[in-house]
């Protein structure tokens, strides 16, 4: 059960002294050690006896039970242990509570299409059984859960909601409060629940190579710009005249010979470089003027 297997069992007797140290009130409040398990992932999954939740019951008037995972702080009040006792046929049998973080593809397609427009932090499954049979419901009892919840910054805990989600992808919203970095709200039964963020965006303009996107969410709207491109010259790669990005490399120049008169020179840009060859003079002659023998 949980991540990798993970799971601890309590039994009555192992279970004896954190009830009597309950003074008689009844508030009882099973912790999961350093709540995680060998691989360092939080335990997510409690199992005891029917016998040990008998115990709690008979504890006091009013008893409540807390379990508290590495997932989740699970906290059944007097009605929701009744109603749970009303399934157990034996103090053998294993009752086993799992709160776990798990995959929106783990949701039926009724639920996955309900949140296809949704931004989803979290979703969580609730679940209850003892022995074979599953407990969804608690009569007329109710569960507190406390879900570790960290908000990244700059979004907000305001911005995020809880919601309670059926199988065929009805949702109900709970009302919650923050408390020390965990979500805490009441259930009435168990079954898959989803924070979504409903982001107040702050939206940056789109790029060459970005969409139109929100400093807070990373949510995205429209498509990248695209690059502009210059084409290449002989000394620059093709650039965008945009955002400067290049691609390939620069043409290089194509020169031609220096002359006499001209240094040598780039037939595509202009460019020269060094100096005119100069001319090479034969003397003039009693039938020719001064000539370049070049």
């Amino acid at each position: 059960l949980g991540f990798k297997g993970v799971c601890l069992v309590f039994t009555i007797g192992r279970n004896k002294e954190a009830i009597d140290a309950s003074g008689g009130n009844g508030a009882v409040v099973l912790t999961v050690s350093d709540r995680t398990g060998e691989s360092g992932e939080p335990i997510t999954a409690l199992t005891m006896t029917g016998g040990a939740l008998a115990r709690v019951y008979t504890s006091a008037d009013e008893p409540t039970l807390t379990l508290e995972l590495g997932s989740a702080d699970v906290k059944l009040d007097t009605g929701a242990l009744g109603e749970v006792l009303n399934h157990v046929n034996s103090l053998d049998e294993e009752i086993t509570v799992t709160v776990e973080p798990i995959d929106e593809n783990q949701l039926s397609m009724e639920q996955q299409i309900a949140l296809n427009q949704e931004k989803v932090s979290m979703v969580i499954s609730a679940t209850m059984t003892c022995g074979n049979t599953t407990i969804s419901d608690f009569g007329r009892g109710t569960v507190t859960v406390s879900i570790p919840f960290t908000v990244k910054a700059p979004a907000t805990i305001e911005e995020h909601s809880l919601w309670y989600i059926a199988d065929n992808g009805t949702m109900e919203e709970l009302s919650y409060e923050y408390v020390d970095g965990r979500m805490v709200t009441v259930m009435e039964h168990f079954s898959e629940y989803v924070i979504l963020h409903n982001c107040e965006h702050e939206w940056k303009d789109a790029t060459c190579t970005d969409p139109k996107t929100c400093g807070k969410c990373g949510e995205t709207e429209g498509e990248p710009l695209g690059h502009k491109w210059t084409d290449a010259t002989c000394t620059t790669p093709k650039t965008c005249s945009v955002c400067g990005e290049t691609e390939g490399e620069a043409l290089d120049h194509k020169w031609n010979d220096a002359t006499c008169t001209e240094p040598k020179t780039c037939s595509v840009c202009g460019e020269t470089e060094g100096e005119a060859l100069g001319h090479k003079w034969n003397d003039a002659t009693c039938t020719e003027p001064k000539t370049c023998s070049v």
